[in-house]
């Protein structure tokens, strides 16, 4: 059977079996589990139970803010999190909220006999710094008995982030929450959870997420979509595909197995999945391959899509809307009615584009020799990044995909020096990350596309007669028609609320925005809204004065 595993770390290959069988043992041993239920769908559900939940901790080793100055025409290579010692740094993932707040996470093996761990580091500032300083945020995971590779994370579009792993060898799902990707300590604070799967898996392939907001979500409001590949121990299903998402109240992770929706008997890998947050549509794409018709189905990559409509009718409800024979590791992205998979091709990167909600798709090749592609939605730009000859490169369109132009050099600024694997390299926004071994070891780096973009940051908020917010565009291009919003909840009896329109910020350039004249008493909470930032902050009244920011 053709890639059952595309991430094989071989000199952990006995290792990880036999912790596999002593894990599951004391798992089992302390935590029951729930039988398949079936529901109204067609489709059987299977409903994982919270194990736990881990609060997040930090590491401090020998982390420090290499700066090369070997420099392209991009921004300068930054170091997000270098390996030490015995330790390996890989496989990173990114996401952000256009372009202000963003959010790296990677994979931490403190020496070949650990088990791997998720962590992260964040900037508030557009990426000019990282935080924690000279540390990492993330969750001991492994003490737990979790062995957690290839983290996957993505932006919500309200102000949280969701993510998972691939579990390696063992039964238990985790996911990730992000209340604030800036701030670990926010209200609900950052958190894993930890899931038992009641449908015994044995084999976990690929593993991806996807945030939703609270107008386009499954059934109930959650924090995203979790999508993977995997068989379960009796392999009743093999390499089947299977997506899920947590309930409400957290109790319980809701999945659907799904074996295909053909007539014909597929195996599924390198499963990555997107919801457009502004339209609602959910789409799944993954590499297929065929052992019983490949005439008929030639392996290659599958697209399916269906309209999120707030109750699990919709499960059943997917269409097929694109095959490409011969593709492989696919990535894709989807915002404002558009969809953009990018996939490996004939020794190449090929792109399907949508323009139209995922009603018909065009395709167009992107690159020849290049290797696991990444795209991302940058306002009117589509960004897509990947590797060749142990560099990283990117290519961007202007026109909806239409046509592409690459940089002429690479990302990283050191030559050769990027690693090429499954999962080496994400864009986010025009923010990329890839794994590189530079220094002779497997590290983080991070820069951008050459790609000028507004970032637009509240650089502070004071009390006094009303309240008053500087708002700064940080980017390298100016900023039209900003909107902003001042609200209060509570404690004002007249005025207060206000909004407006910056008509240009320019690069670089400060203003005020100011709530109305306002008359209260007692506290209060303020939401101040800058295009899609949101900062909240409580504070009193005191009739004209706010006080307590």
């Amino acid at each position: 059977m053709l890639r059952k595993k595309k991430t094989i770390y071989k000199r952990l290959v006995v290792f990880s079996i036999v912790l596999m069988f002593f894990i599951t043992a004391i798992q089992l041993s302390v935590i029951s589990t729930s039988s398949i239920k079936e529901n109204e769908s067609k489709k059987p559900r299977c409903i994982f139970q919270k194990a736990e939940n881990i609060q997040p901790k930090k590491i401090y080793k020998n982390l420090n803010s290499k700066i090369h100055t070997n420099i392209g025409i991009l921004d300068t290579d930054t170091l997000i999190y270098g390996a030490f010692e015995e330790s390996i740094i890989q496989n990173p993932s990114i996401t952000d909220n256009n372009g202000q707040n963003i959010l790296v996470g990677f994979e931490y093996w403190p020496d070949w006999l650990t088990l791997a761990d998720p962590y992260f580091r964040y900037s508030n500032d557009g990426g000019a710094t990282w935080l924690p300083e000279d540390s990492a945020t993330g969750w001991n995971l492994a003490d737990a008995g979790y062995f957690s590779v290839l983290p996957s994370i993505d932006f919500s579009g309200e102000g949280d982030a969701f993510g998972t792993i691939l579990p390696y060898e063992q039964n238990n799902w985790v996911t990730f929450n992000f209340p604030d990707i800036v701030d670990p300590d926010a209200e609900g604070e950052w958190i894993a959870n930890g899931w038992l799967a009641d449908v015994m898996m044995s084999h976990w392939s690929s593993a991806d997420a996807c945030g939703v907001n609270s107008e386009y979500a499954p059934t109930e409001f959650s924090y995203g979509l979790a999508i993977w590949t995997g068989n379960t121990i009796n392999d009743e299903i093999e390499n089947g595909l299977w997506f899920g998402w947590e309930r409400t109240d957290g109790t319980e992770f809701v999945v659907y197995p799904d074996e295909g929706d053909t007539e014909f008997d597929f195996d599924a890998d390198q499963a990555t999945n997107d919801v457009d947050l502004s339209t609602g549509m959910y789409y799944q794409a993954f590499y297929r391959f065929n052992d019983e018709s490949p005439e008929s189905y030639p392996d290659g990559v599958f697209v399916r899509g269906v309209q999120l409509d707030g109750t699990d009718g919709w499960v059943d409800s997917w269409e097929t809307l694109v095959h490409i024979p011969g593709a492989e590791n696919p990535d894709i992205k989807a915002a404002n009615g558009k969809c953009y998979l990018v996939y490996e091709i004939d020794g190449g990167i090929g792109c399907h584009y949508s323009n139209n909600n995922g009603d018909t798709f065009n395709s167009v090749n992107i690159v020849e020799n290049a290797k696991y592609p990444s795209v991302s939605l940058i306002g009117q730009n589509i960004v897509v990044v990947y590797i060749r000859n142990g560099n990283i490169y990117n290519s961007i369109s202007e026109d909806g995909g239409n046509t592409w132009i690459e940089s002429p050099v690479s990302v990283n600024d050191v030559d050769n020096s990027a690693i090429e694997q499954y999962h080496c390299v994400d864009v986010s926004s025009s923010n990329i990350v890839w794994t590189d071994n530079r220094d002779g070891e497997n590290s983080v780096y991070y820069d951008t596309a050459g790609i000028a973009m507004p970032i637009i940051n509240i650089e502070s908020i004071s009390g006094g007669l009303g309240v008053t917010a500087v708002v700064k565009n940080i980017g390298t291009a100016d900023a039209n028609n900003v909107d902003w919003g001042i609200s209060f909840d509570g404690g004002v009896f007249f005025g207060g609320d206000n909004s407006g329109t910056i008509s240009t910020l320019a690069v670089g350039q400060s203003v005020e925005i100011k709530s109305k004249f306002l008359i209260g008493f007692g506290s209060t909470d303020i939401t101040i809204n800058v295009d899609e930032i949101s900062e909240s902050r409580s504070a009193s009244i005191l009739l004209f004065f706010v006080r307590g920011l």
